[in-house]
């Protein structure tokens, strides 16, 4: 049996960063270096040459510094093909989150990146939340297929002003990692990496007011096999009139509020069970085999070459048992469970958190306040930090020379750029980490996906699309301004639904809103009408390698949506969408069931 590791609350000193901002303009292919701006202790410089970035980066006046880049994976991909220094670069997936340059002594220059801070948002959508909008970009700085409307700066009177638009971006960092920083810390947390793991000091530090037991690996192990994701489906397909489109308040944070949750303190399991009682009288998980009825939209999602789907037929898999509990309420036959995850006693350890950080947003929203964000990304963040894998799958990017120090020299891999070559490795997990509790995220994405349903039910499944918190309909819903009610979106609008995640809105002044998952805003629109979209795309540090390019290269893709959707069974469908579809559930016979482990016992 694994050693009892609890997840306690927390108590720490805030420690305040210091604060910079950088911003890299160019790429690593033909245009090369073109310039860049740090903004530091109320000043800001500019650039024209990277060795003398680098020669004022590294030097002791960024000592222990930490400097963020909005998308730091092309700005250090930029940079790391003429690094001669000693760092270490880490990486989740392929994206770069943390740069640490050693100095001199015990000191660092760290590079951290701010979009996954402001949760992926966009610069100009930073900027535009806290007021200092991003100026369009120069012409230089883009493709020549690239329309740029004109502008002028008002220091220099320039038209399409490379310096100030340069600077400009690195303020919007600056200032909003400023803004970020003050308000955590005068709320009495530190500021750490991302910020899910700021919400999870927060979270510790002000409203965790129990010592909860970290479930044992096996546990969640076996948890993790009922942990899906939101629900993404297009019902129909076509051009659809009068649509009425709605939003749940803060989705996630709403259930997290209201939901009770297994208490790990009291678990039993994984064990083999044959009582229906078990998955009716507490909260937990268990494998099961069940029928899902004839239904427009079924209820229990199931996973199957690597996607979600929701049908109809003889289910076996592993769930919650408030999903299962809400599926039999619906007309689900239980046939057999087989084992079963469980806790003998609930809990509520996210009420006083989210009601709280809830409460702020509204208050600070209301008065217009730009950091209403914060608490925003904070809320919606938090739940993910549970379901985190243990592996996580961090990895390492060192120079060669810091590789032939290395005393341990197995399991890297080695890239090159330019003639330089760099070690990379995966970081090692040696214990999961106190907070890991994969029930309970699974649980909260179960109790959203209920949510979900509960409206499209209440509407007799005349929905249209739905995606994890927003359903369109051609009815009127009953709205309100309070934590998981619902908030009208837009109304009597038509909508041209090509797949999941990918369709057109025309508002009822005439607005055209086009959504395109995967594709850039400036091509989702035609991507939209013509199901193929060409646009230019910067590399990533392992792309790159893998394309034997270079880091931050642009390169043109282009990508055409050959599947509209598998996951339902549409009528009268054809290739380019110019027929209405409706459609029904696939039968779960349809589809290649991924295995369940045969048993999960303690390691």
């Amino acid at each position: 049996m694994s050693e009892r590791q609890y997840l306690k609350p927390l108590e720490s000193k805030v420690r305040p960063r210091e604060l910079a901002s950088i911003d890299l303009e160019g790429d690593g292919g033909e245009r090369g270096f073109i310039s860049a701006a740090i903004c530091y202790d109320g000043d800001y410089r500019l650039y024209r040459s990277r060795d003398l970035l680098l020669s004022d980066l590294l030097s002791r006046r960024f000592r222990n510094v930490h400097v963020y880049a909005h998308n730091l994976t092309y700005d250090f991909g930029m940079l790391l093909p003429h690094l001669r220094v000693d760092f270490d670069a880490f990486m989740i997936r392929g994206r770069v989150f943390k740069v640490r340059f050693r100095l001199p002594g015990k000191n660092y220059v760290y590079l951290n990146d701010s979009l996954g801070m402001y949760a992926g948002l966009s610069l100009a959508d930073v900027g535009d939340a806290i007021g200092l909008s991003k100026f369009p970009t120069p012409p230089a700085f883009v493709s020549e297929s690239e329309h740029v409307p004109e502008w002028r700066c008002e220091v220099h009177d320039r038209l399409w002003c490379e310096e100030c638009y340069n600077i400009r971006d690195t303020l919007i960092v600056q200032r909003a990692m400023e803004m970020l920083q003050d308000q955590v810390n005068l709320d009495g947390v530190s500021m750490y990496n991302t910020l899910p793991a700021t919400s999870m000091a927060y979270w510790r530090t002000h409203h965790l007011d129990d010592e909860f037991l970290t479930p044992f690996q096996y546990r969640n192990d076996f948890a993790r096999l009922g942990y899906m994701g939101g629900r993404v489906e297009s019902y129909n397909l076509g051009v659809w009139g009068d649509v009425n489109v709605y939003d749940v308040r803060s989705l996630y944070p709403s259930v997290m509020s209201t939901g009770a949750l297994p208490h790990p303190n009291y678990m039993r399991g994984p064990k083999e069970n044959d009582r229906w009682s078990i998955i009716e009288d507490y909260e937990g998980l268990s494998e099961v085999e069940i029928v899902a009825p004839d239904m427009p939209i079924p209820i229990l999602p199931y996973r199957a070459g690597g996607k979600l789907y929701f049908p109809t037929g003889r289910l076996q898999g592993v769930w919650t048992h408030a999903e299962l509990r809400y599926a039999i309420s619906n007309g689900y036959t239980p046939v057999s469970v087989f084992r079963s995850l469980y806790s003998v006693k609930q809990c509520w350890p996210f009420k006083s958190f989210v009601d709280s950080l809830y409460g702020r947003r509204r208050i600070l929203d209301d008065a217009g306040d730009p950091r209403q964000l914060i608490y925003k990304i904070m809320l919606n963040s938090l739940y993910g930090k549970f379901g985190q894998r243990s592996d996580g799958g961090l990895e390492r990017l060192l120079p060669i020379s810091a590789y032939f120090e290395d005393q341990n020299k197995e399991g890297y891999d080695f890239i090159e750029f330019e003639g330089e070559v760099f070690a990379r490795k995966a970081v090692p997990t040696f214990r999961q980490p106190s907070y890991i509790n994969v029930l309970w995220a699974s649980y909260i994405t179960a109790y959203a996906r209920i949510r979900l349903h509960q409206i499209m039910r209440s509407v007799d499944y005349d929905v249209l699309y739905c995606d994890t918190d927003s359903i369109f309909t051609h009815h009127e819903l009953e709205v309100g301004g309070g934590l998981g009610e619902l908030q009208l979106e837009h109304r009597n609008c038509t909508v041209d639904l090509i797949a999941p995640k990918v369709y057109r809105l025309i508002l009822s002044d005439g607005e055209v809103v086009t959504r395109a998952k995967g594709v850039p805003k400036a091509a989702q629109d035609l991507y939209a009408l013509h199901h193929v979209a060409t646009y230019d795309k910067p590399l990533g540090i392992l792309e790159a390698s893998r394309r034997k390019l270079t880091p931050s290269q642009w390169v043109r893709m282009v990508k055409h949506l050959h599947n509209r959707d598998p996951k339902r069974a549409y009528t009268d469908l054809d290739r380019f969408g110019s027929k209405n579809s409706t459609s029904r559930p696939l039968d779960v016979s349809l589809l290649r069931p991924e295995a369940l482990p045969l048993s999960v016992s303690p390691a």
